[in-house]
């Protein structure tokens, strides 16, 4: 191996080597351990572990999650689609379609006309204050006090 091939030479220039590469995708396509995919790839777990702390690599890492997310994201709506189609459940068939309109943003059309939608709501304020101690009234025994108005004292 020529100096412009060696680990270091390459990851100095941010290059992944192929057995590096293969590990992270048994990570993220098979969900393969660092050890498992370290012993599949052809690399040592250590050497491994120490790729995975570098930029450049987090980086390739990052990629390839992304990219795989983006393939299973096709899986996923073909999965949807056949449901939506063929299952034998009619719950199952509605709840796919339901999931196909509403992502397509059909059913929020639907459910507003096509019309601006706005919010309504109510703001309700409530200032309290203790109303003022009850006073006895010398008239059998009955307890007054003065009436409670808000922003006022009642003793006017």
């Amino acid at each position: 191996m020529s100096d412009a091939e060696t680990p270091t030479a390459l990851e100095k220039k941010g290059q992944i080597r192929p057995r590096l590469a293969r590990a992270l995708e048994l990570i993220v396509h098979k969900g393969l351990s660092i050890t498992k995919a370290a012993e599949d790839a052809g690399l040592r777990r250590e050497s491994l572990q120490v790729a995975l702390r570098k930029p450049h690599v987090q980086a390739r890492l990052a990629d390839v999650k992304r990219a795989w997310m983006e393939s299973e994201t096709f899986v996923a709506w073909g999965t949807v689609v056949e449901l939506a189609r063929g299952a034998a459940s009619e719950d199952v068939r509605l709840k796919a379609a339901r999931t196909i309109l509403e992502s397509s943003g059909e059913l929020a059309r639907e459910n507003r006309g096509d019309r601006p939608q706005s919010i309504q709501g109510v703001q309700i304020v409530i200032t309290s204050t203790p109303p003022p101690a009850p006073t006895v009234s010398p008239q059998n025994g009955v307890f007054e006090a003065a009436p409670y108005l808000p922003g006022g004292s009642g003793h006017d």
